[in-house]
């Protein structure tokens, strides 16, 4: 299966981040000062610290950056992502919690998941499951799972996928039925979960 390699110049990576802040509502000044300001209000009024401050960056601008964009700078909407993506931490701390590039090395590398190193024609970040590639006698889905986090999570922190969104590609060329009786249902499950959290920061599946 081939990728189209949609690197562009920088004139027009400026001017497609132009385009993208415009439609997400953003100026300079209101990046950094009135929302993210209100957004951290609404934040104290209503959360206990330890479900918020345990995240680790919570309480630093560029994080709370990522919930207003996603909401077009509604405070209150980016309150309610912020609400759904700390209660899905909470419910899966055990693929959520320590991870490390490091020791999913062997599964990022089989391609669990790929992030491209270009956008595609409209500045979206692309990131690609190879499932084909799951050697199921060296890990499992949990691996699987935390490295998707990981990746989902550092992926997120970038400018571009934040304003021009990120396009998810399946690919299950070499798919066998032995790799498939390795899906548990409590899997499918987080899996689903974790795409009903993502899909609400600008997520476009592909298969």
């Amino acid at each position: 299966m081939d990728y189209p390699n949609s690197r562009q110049t920088s004139e027009q990576v400026t001017q497609r981040m132009e385009d993208a802040q415009g439609d997400h509502n953003e100026t300079l000044q209101n990046r950094h000062e009135d929302k993210i300001k209100a957004f951290r209000s609404r934040i104290n009024q209503t959360l206990n610290n330890n479900d918020f401050l345990h995240l680790g960056r919570a309480d630093q601008d560029a994080f709370l950056l990522i919930f207003l964009r996603a909401r077009k700078y509604n405070v209150e909407e980016s309150f309610k992502l912020l609400c759904n993506y700390i209660e899905f931490r909470t419910k899966n701390a055990s693929v959520c919690q320590n991870l490390s590039a490091w020791q999913l090395h062997h599964v990022i590398e089989d391609g669990f998941p790929c992030v491209l190193p270009y956008g595609n024609q409209n500045g979206a970040r692309m990131l690609v499951i190879f499932a084909g590639s799951w050697d199921t006698d060296t890990y499992g889905t949990e691996e699987i799972l935390k490295a998707f986090i990981m990746s989902m999570e550092r992926l997120i922190e970038n400018d571009d996928a934040q304003l021009n969104g990120i396009v998810i590609i399946a690919d299950f060329s070499g798919w066998t039925a032995t790799q498939a009786s390795h899906l548990s249902l409590s899997f499918i499950r987080q899996v689903f979960a974790m795409f009903q959290v993502s899909r609400r920061f600008i997520i476009k599946p592909r298969y």
